[in-house]
Formats: structure tokens, C-alpha cells, sequence
């Protein structure tokens, strides 16, 4: 009992301290337009061909309004059954130490990373080291004039730029 009261007063005084918040919501507020439920189509681009599945991301503020959690998930019918074709969990946020926006995320095939956000008025940039090892992924995302998101992925290979996806989703809620 004495050990729980303990834990609560501390767990208390660590809230009521400010670690940057003020900071942290501002610098989120900038990217509030990604904030709800989007519904769309993701197109991947391998070897000639065009694969398009179905899929969502579900953007919601958290932590009091100083991170972004997302969760998204696209299938595909094979077998008359929805197969995860891309899954995820991410978390984004803002750095007060770097001063720089980040995203954690971890895929359902096991892949995960951080990777800097680069914000811009309509939309973000950013980019990872190619999961095949060879160059460079990197992702514009651009909210349209119509409204709709538009993400695009290249593989980035020296002066070789080959595009791998293309997401058009429209924000549902």
C-alpha cells in the first residue's frame, strides 16, 4: 500500500513537470491536417508491373498533443481473402533537443526505424535507407488542392530515381 502511494506521488511530480510541451504541440500543430481517418488505394510499382490494394492510414493526436500515432494497414483479395500487404505502427513526433520532426515505426514484416521528417506547408518529406540495401527510399507526401493525400516512393540509386509507390487516399472523418 505504502509502495503504491509512493509510485503515485512520483508518477504525479513527473507529470506536473514541463518537458518541452509547449514546443512539442506547436511544432505537431503544423502537421494537424493529417490528423483523422484516411481510406484509399496504394499503388506498388515492381518489374513492369502495377499492384493496387486497398488500405487506410488512421492518424490520431496523442500524449497531449505532442506526438501523431498512426496505424495503417493495405490488402489485397487472393483467395477470396484479404491479405496484409502493408502494415504498420508509427509514431510521430517533434525532437526539442535535435529541433527536428521524427517518425518510429515498426511494419508487420519486422522492419522499423526512425527517420527525420522534413514538414512543409502541405505535406512532409522523408526517407530511409532502401530495405534491399541498395540506395535510398525516399517519400514526398503532398495533401492536394482537392484535399486528397498523395505520398509517393522512389528507390534512389545514385542518379537513378525509380518510383515504387504511390498512395491517393481521402480523409473519411
Amino acid at each position: 500500500m505504502i509502495s503504491t502511494l509512493i509510485t503515485a506521488a512520483i508518477t504525479a511530480n513527473i507529470q506536473a513537470v514541463d518537458f518541452h510541451s509547449k514546443l512539442q504541440k506547436d511544432e505537431m500543430a503544423r502537421m494537424s491536417f493529417l490528423i483523422g481517418r484516411w481510406e484509399g488505394t496504394a499503388t506498388y510499382y515492381s518489374g513492369g508491373r502495377e499492384i493496387v490494394v486497398q488500405g487506410y492510414e488512421n492518424v490520431r493526436s496523442v500524449a497531449g498533443g505532442t506526438a501523431f500515432l498512426i496505424d495503417a494497414l493495405y490488402t489485397m483479395e487472393r483467395g477470396g481473402q484479404k491479405v496484409p500487404i502493408h502494415d504498420v505502427a508509427a509514431i510521430m513526433r517533434f525532437d526539442p533537443e535535435k529541433k527536428i520532426h521524427v517518425m518510429r515505426s515498426q511494419l508487420g514484416n519486422g522492419f522499423s526505424g526512425e527517420f527525420e521528417i522534413k514538414v512543409r506547408n502541405n505535406g512532409y518529406d522523408w526517407s530511409t535507407p532502401s530495405p534491399t540495401g541498395s540506395g535510398t527510399s525516399s517519400y514526398e507526401m503532398n495533401i492536394s488542392p482537392e484535399g486528397e493525400w498523395v505520398e509517393t516512393g522512389y528507390i534512389i540509386d545514385g542518379d537513378k530515381r525509380t518510383k515504387l509507390m504511390e498512395l491517393r487516399l481521402r480523409k473519411m472523418k
